[in-house]
C-alpha cells in the first residue's frame, strides 16, 4: 500500500507496533510550494510532525478533500497509513 517505507527519513517500517495514533492518521493539511509537499497534522500530540516529499515519483494512497474554513492553498488530507508505520520522530 504505497511506498511509505521507501521515503528516507520520513517513515520507518518498525513492524506491527502502533504507538501513539493507532492504524490511521487523519486531519492532515497539505501544502504544495516550491514543488515540495508538506503534510502537517492537526493532532496536538503530533503537532510538530512534518512529512516532506521532494522529487517523489511513486504513488501514495492519498485523498484530497478541499474544504472551507482553511487557509488558501490548504487541503484536508486523509492518509490510510499501513499498520506499523510511524513517523521517525515518534519512534522509541
Amino acid at each position: 500500500m504505497g511506498n511509505f517505507d521507501r521515503l528516507p527519513g520520513v517513515y520507518q517500517n518498525i513492524g506491527r507496533r502502533r504507538k501513539d495514533f493507532g492504524g490511521a492518521l487523519r486531519g492532515f493539511k497539505l501544502q504544495i510550494s516550491d514543488f515540495r509537499i508538506v503534510l502537517r497534522t492537526n493532532f496536538e500530540a503530533l503537532r510538530d510532525y512534518k512529512l516532506q516529499i521532494s522529487n517523489f515519483t511513486g504513488t501514495l494512497p492519498l485523498t484530497l478533500n478541499p474544504t472551507r474554513n482553511v487557509e488558501p492553498g490548504t487541503w484536508n488530507l486523509f492518509v490510510p497509513v499501513p499498520p506499523g508505520l510511524v513517523p521517525v520522530s515518534q519512534r522509541r
